[in-house]
């Protein structure tokens, strides 16, 4: 996050998000626990959001969303965020998934179990999944001889 939303780094994200108008954005990692969501909703102009602080300076998760959107969160933890997204005009409805994996892996299986269940629980809606898994799908994805080949199976592939 830099030091404070004031800082180049939400300058440029608050650019990004200007001249892009996405009507979902996902930020992990933000290393804040004391940004509330209204300071998301005047910082980047989006019309709600979502936040999971960080713990100390470790990570955080922030969903901010526009007003064409009806997002509602279902789960969260220090890893995800689970919602279901209707979309205003279209009435379009969709899983989301904003995943932040746990870069030592000592709580990605209860990760993966949790979005598992997501999953299943809306198995007619189509699933977003934004983030960074911390994890790899292919040995080719990797330049180390260390591979977890359960993890990428449990992924599905």
């Amino acid at each position: 996050m830099g030091k404070n939303l004031g800082s180049k780094k939400m300058s440029h994200l608050a650019r990004m998000i200007h001249s892009t108008k996405p009507q979902v954005t996902f930020v992990s990692e933000i290393k804040s626990s004391k940004v509330k969501p209204s300071y998301l909703n005047a910082r980047f102009n989006m019309c709600n959001s979502f936040v999971v602080p960080s713990r100390r300076r470790s990570g955080g998760l922030w969903l901010m969303w526009s007003n064409d959107l009806q997002v509602t969160v279902h789960s969260s933890s220090f890893y995800i965020i689970l919602a279901t997204v209707v979309h205003g005009s279209s009435n379009q409805k969709f899983g989301l998934v904003c995943i932040y994996g746990d870069p030592y892996h000592r709580q990605t299986s209860q990760i993966w179990d949790e979005i598992a269940t997501f999953v299943y629980d809306n198995s007619g809606l189509p699933m977003l999944c934004i983030g960074d898994m911390n994890d790899i799908l292919y040995d080719m994805d990797k330049s180390s001889t260390n591979k977890n080949r359960s993890r990428s199976l449990r992924f599905g592939f």
